[in-house]
Order: structure tokens, then sequence, then C-alpha cells
């Protein structure tokens, strides 16, 4: 393996997390907080380190093999979480553990929120930051490293077909490129709503962070203000959606590209029936007016579909079927392309394509079937990906849930917590009534950073390096 590659690319993000850290800095400056230093110390050890790994990745090869993919990825998150948790440790806001599972938790946008309520504003700007460089960080991942990994497990099928996915670094860069700045486009957009709807430029900018990278969490400055909640609607619709297919809108200025791509109306139509089926369900229970109905039930479909986890009313209150049907949601996700978490629309819609090709073979031993999407037919090499994909995302739910489950905690907090992790929805367990990730054993949160990282970086990764470093074991002895 190219261990330059691996020196010249953390080293890069070490840059950019060090960077980032000057903007809590300034905020709490501005504010008159005490203890903001600390950020300063960050930038200066993120720089420090950054400079290193790009000295020793001088001269790296210019072409990206499966292994370094797998590196990239498997490494990339706890490496900028162990730069990440050292404002919230030398604060003394949390423990060790706690520090780290909170850095980690924002950077795969799961946002447990272990942070106290009372904790200083540019720790909370902090995670804001650290949400929006995760999934940032991610959508580059998805359109450079990770189709050298799996084989993009349906991104040709989205927005992404017509464009060519190449392991050279200079093409590699220029796809990274486009991605950010259509991320960045955006994020300023829902900045400019938020501004918009009544919010100052401090709340506005970090709400505008956690719609756009689907971290969410607790903190949510304006909640009850209807203007407020329309504008995270909106910023977590457009989150949802594939951030390559705004790039390649603008790029071609075609607009009418949206409706013409089959995952995006497939999208749209289940945000119109899942909020309207879980309105109607809160108006016929007699919770809430029609006018309220439609506000909470669209605006939790939303948040749960593009897993922020945002709540804006006493979710945990509401009847059964409601809060259930929200978790399966959390596990559908958004729009291939977009940093949702879930199993992506384009991949259940293949699926059910499959399942539906499989009844009529049943039914016609000797028809030949093809599943197509959008008109376009679906590669068998393809389909085995994602059905591979899916079987593995179900197994490492439901093994997490076990494992989870011999710390002590209940099965309905197993299963929960273990849904928070791998669909990136940190919430869920207070959504459930169940205990709260703060209240596991030091050992069982690291393992919960295992998961959610497993869940970022859509499993393989792992799995393909553990390959990789298993075959050369066996070639040295």
């Amino acid at each position: 393996m190219d261990w330059k590659l691996l020196y010249a690319w953390l080293g890069r993000c070490a840059l950019a997390e060090g960077g980032a850290a000057l903007l809590p800095f300034l905020c709490g400056r501005s504010r008159g907080e005490d203890g903001v230093e600390v950020f300063v110390a960050l930038v200066a050890v993120s720089f420090a380190l950054g400079g290193v790994l790009i000295h020793l990745g001088e001269g790296h090869r210019q072409r990206v093999d499966l292994r370094e993919a797998s590196a990239v990825m498997v490494l990339l998150w706890p490496f900028l979480a162990l730069l990440g948790f050292l404002p919230f440790y030398v604060s003394g806001w949390l423990g060790l553990v706690d520090s780290f599972m909170e850095a980690m938790s924002d950077l795969t946008a799961v946002g447990v929120g272990l942070l106290p309520r009372e904790a200083p504003y540019s720790l909370r700007l902090w995670q804001s930051l650290m949400m929006w460089i995760g999934s940032l960080n991610f959508l580059v991942v998805l359109v450079t490293v990770l189709p050298q990994v799996s084989g993009c497990f349906g991104i040709e099928l989205s927005a992404l077909k017509g464009q060519v996915f190449s392991p050279m670094m200079r093409r590699m860069e220029s796809m990274a490129r486009g991605s950010a700045a259509a991320y960045t486009a955006l994020t300023f957009f829902s900045f400019l709503l938020f501004l918009l709807s009544g919010l100052v430029p401090w709340d506005a900018a970090s709400m505008a962070m956690r719609c756009l990278s689907t971290g969410g969490g607790e903190f949510f400055p304006g909640r009850g203000s209807y203007a407020v909640e329309r504008a995270v609607m909106v910023s977590t619709l457009l989150g949802s959606l594939s951030i390559m297919l705004f790039r390649q809108t603008v790029t071609r200025r075609d607009f009418r590209a949206f409706w013409r791509d089959a995952e995006v109306r497939v999208f749209l139509l289940l945000v119109a029936a899942a909020g309207i089926l879980v309105a109607l369900h809160l108006h016929s229970s007699h919770r809430y007016g029609w006018f309220q109905s439609l506000h909470y039930g669209f605006f939790h479909m939303l948040s749960f579909l593009g897993t922020t986890g945002f709540r804006a009313a006493s979710v945990e209150s509401w009847p059964g079927f409601d809060i259930f049907f929200l978790l399966l949601l959390s596990f559908v996700g958004g729009c291939m392309g977009s940093a949702t978490g879930g199993l992506k629309i384009i991949r259940l819609l293949v699926l059910l394509k499959m399942t539906w090709a499989g009844i009529r073979r049943t039914l016609h031993p000797n028809m030949v079937v093809s599943i197509k999407v959008g008109g376009v037919p679906v590669p068998v090499k393809v389909a085995a990906r994602i059905m591979s994909f899916f079987f593995l995302y179900i197994l490492v739910f439901f093994a997490s849930a076990v494992v989870i489950s011999m710390s002590g905690t209940s099965l309905s907090s197993s299963v929960v917590m273990s849904l928070a992790c791998i669909t990136g929805i940190g919430f869920a367990p207070g959504l459930a009534g169940t205990g709260e990730f703060a209240a596991l054993s030091s050992p069982m949160k690291l393992f919960c950073c295992l998961v959610m990282e497993a869940g970022r970086i859509e499993i393989f990764a792992i799995l393909a390096l553990l390959q990789a470093s298993y075959r050369d074991m066996r070639r040295k002895w």
C-alpha cells in the first residue's frame, strides 16, 4: 500500500479541520466566552500535524487502488475525531470517551447530543462545523474513493449516470471540487433561509450546517417558530436530494433533470404520501388541529426520512404508529448522492423491482425479465451488489443490537440505539422513550462509534481493508 497517499489525504483533512476551528474561536470571542483558547490550540495542533503528514506524503503516486481507498475511508473519521474531540475534553464539559463519541457522532452526522445544554455556544457551533465537515468528506469520498471500493452500489443508477469515475487523482480532485462547491452553495442558500426566518447570523449558520449535513441533534434555536421550522423543512429536503444532481443541473443548465430522475420522483412521492399519512393519523387521534397536524406531520417525516432527527413537538408522547413509522423512515433515507443515512431510495427501488421480477419468474419460468430504473437497465452486477449491501446492512443492525444488549440495556433500547448508530438518527433513543447513550459503559460507547462509522462508510470499506490485511498476513507467514 502507498502510505504516502494516505498521509497526503489525512494531512489535507487535518488542515481543513484546523482552519474550521477558527470560526468557533471568533464566535466565542465575540460573545465574551471563557476558554475559547482551546480552539487556538486545536488550530495549532491540526496545522502542525497536517503539515507533517503532507510532507511525508510528498511524491505519492497519482493512482488510487482498492487498498488505499479502503484505508482512507476507514481511517479518515477516527483521525478527524481524535482532533475534533479536543475542545470538548480540554474545556472539561465531557470526559475522554464521551468527547470522542461526541466528535465521532458529529462527523458521521449521527449527533447523539452528549454535550450538556448549558455548554458554551462556541462548542455548539463546533458541533455544527464537524457535522458539516464530516458530511462534506462523505460526499467527496462518495464520488472519489467509494467507487473504487464498492463498485458504486447503485450510484451510477442515480444522478451520476453519464459521469465517469476514475482512480486517477487529477480526475478525483475535479469531482471533489465540484461536489464541494455544490454543497457549499446549498449551505449558503439554507443560511439565507434561516436569516429570513428571523434567526441571528450565528444561529442561522449553525442550523444551515446541521440541516445540509443531516446531522441535526438537540441544538435547535428557533424551535416553536413556524417560520424557522419551515426553513428546517426546506433545508432538510434540499439536503436529502442528490448534491451531484444539483451540480449536474447547474453545469448543464438543464433544470428539468430533477423531474427526469426516477429516484427524485419516487422520493418526492414518498415525501408527499408519508407526510399526509402522519398528518392524518395525528388529526384522527385528536392530537392537533388540521394545520398543526400537517405542519408537525411533514416536519417530523422530513426530519427522520432525511435523518436529521430534529423535533418540533413532544414526539415521544405520540401514538405508537407514528413513532414506529418515523423510525422506519430513517431506514429509508434520502437520495443517493446526499449526506443522509439509511439505505437510499435508489437501492430500495432496485430491491423492490428485483422482488417483483422474482415473483414473475416464479409464475412464468421461461420469461426473460429486465430490471430497469427510469428506463435504464440495471446491470446484474450492480443488482447483486445492492442485494449484498442490503444483507450486510441488516446483519450489522441486528448484530449491533445484540452486542449493545450485553451492556444490560433493554431489548427496545438496544434495537433503537443500533438503529440510531447505523442510520444517523442520534436522537432516536429519546424518541422511543429508551435509555440515552450517556448511560452506556465506555467500551460500549466505543463500540457504538464503530457502528456509526460502519453505517457512514457503508460497511464494505472495512471488510475490504480487513480482507487485504488478512491476505498480506498470510503471504508474510
